[in-house]
């Protein structure tokens, strides 16, 4: 399965330094784990609660749906956004594109994440959102 690496650095702080490479590093290895094959690296450094900067995520949106890649993996759903309702909007629209999304963290999988009718069980990651964006806040 093709698949996407998206990772983002929030901050210019000196111990933000690292957190790209560690971050693509953990999905690499879960990536490896479930025998998913990386064709693209997304890196973003813009806030996780503002889309209206982040032509990344646009791009990662449009490739997917194009059919660069089938998956996007990220270290945590808190990388992708902190903000649960544009989180939430952004899996659904990839999961309706049958583009398989997973973080490693929350250990969500949309492929494996399904309701009894096959549809896309949300609950879990909305949880995972919540804390995101309620720790936003609190910083």
């Amino acid at each position: 399965m093709k698949t996407a690496i998206y990772v983002r650095k929030s901050t210019s702080k000196l111990g933000q330094k690292e957190t790209l490479e560690n971050q693509i590093k953990i999905c690499k290895k879960r990536a490896e784990e479930l025998g998913l094959e990386i064709v693209d690296i997304k890196t973003d450094t813009a806030t996780g609660t503002d889309d209206n900067n982040r032509p990344e995520v646009k791009e990662l949106i449009s490739d997917a749906i194009k059919g660069k890649y089938d998956c996007v993996i990220m270290k945590g759903i808190s990388r992708l956004y902190r903000d649960t309702e544009k989180g939430l909007g952004l899996i659904k629209r990839l999961d309706r594109s049958n583009i398989r999304v997973i973080t490693v963290e929350e250990a969500f999988d949309s492929l494996e994440q399904r309701t009894g009718a096959g549809h896309l069980d949300t609950s879990r990651i909305t949880m995972y959102l919540m804390f995101a964006e309620m720790e936003s806040k609190k910083l």
